[in-house]
């Protein structure tokens, strides 16, 4: 007995759809989410489009597809797909980025370029999250942690587009991560000032640092915001 493509192939041949025409695929469900449904904030988020293993993946719904209706020409389209998408790759940066990306064990490698996660202790000397860049076959690697993953990512697109490091749109990046970084650390500090003056119970103090904290937290929010925006102009 045949049996009829699921829910969920359904899901799958719409997204892939969507993607071959240039379009924005719909949000998936993934292990970046917590049990009760939050986001994660230490998981790596990457919206990407298909890879190889979608294309196979999609080769095999459409044969699904083909043996449950008798449409045929289900099967054609499956031998087309993959030329498909190489061809539509070199006119598509988004996509080509795609096709190239896959996950590792500590992050996610994208074209040339591995992005890692890894953790370290901050000024407070409780754990942070920093993301280290290296290339996969010469080895050289950027020295210089991230703290933000939109700018590790910006940086590794512009590397896989044949940028040089001094290109401007680097050296911007790096100068939002010097400000970031400040700006986080400010407000560790102010935190921590704000600690000492509830010891001693001074409503002044705590009022004086808590204000400091919220402005210093702004900043860098502030600055994450647009290192995001410059990610998804790229």
């Amino acid at each position: 007995m045949i049996l009829p493509p699921s829910r969920g192939e359904i899901d799958e041949m719409e997204r892939l759809a969507r993607i071959l025409k240039g379009e924005r695929p719909p949000p998936t469900v993934t292990s970046a989410t917590t049990s009760a449904g939050a986001p994660n904030p230490d998981a790596i988020i990457l919206q990407k489009g298909p890879t190889r293993e979608d294309v196979s993946d999609m080769a095999k719904i459409m044969e699904n597809f083909s043996d449950a209706t008798g449409v045929k020409n289900f099967r054609s389209m499956a031998d087309g797909v993959v030329k498909t998408l190489v061809d539509d790759s070199q006119h598509s940066p988004e996509l080509r980025e795609a096709l190239t990306t896959d996950k590792t064990d500590t992050g996610v490698r994208i074209g040339a370029w591995e992005i890692s996660k890894h953790k370290r202790q901050d000024v407070s000397d409780k754990p942070e999250v920093i993301y280290r860049v290296h290339n996969i076959n010469t080895y050289q690697k950027i020295k210089a942690p991230f703290l933000i993953f939109e700018s590790a990512r910006a940086v590794v697109k512009l590397l896989n587009n044949g940028v040089g490091f001094t290109h401007p749109t680097i050296k911007k990046i790096a100068q939002f991560e010097i400000d970031y970084r400040a700006a986080r650390n400010r407000a560790l500090e102010e935190k921590r000032s704000w600690r000492q003056a509830k010891k001693i119970n001074s409503e002044f103090k705590m009022n004086l640092y808590e204000a400091k904290f919220d402005a210093a937290k702004t900043k860098s929010l502030l600055i994450r915001e647009r290192v995001i925006n410059l990610y998804n102009q790229l």
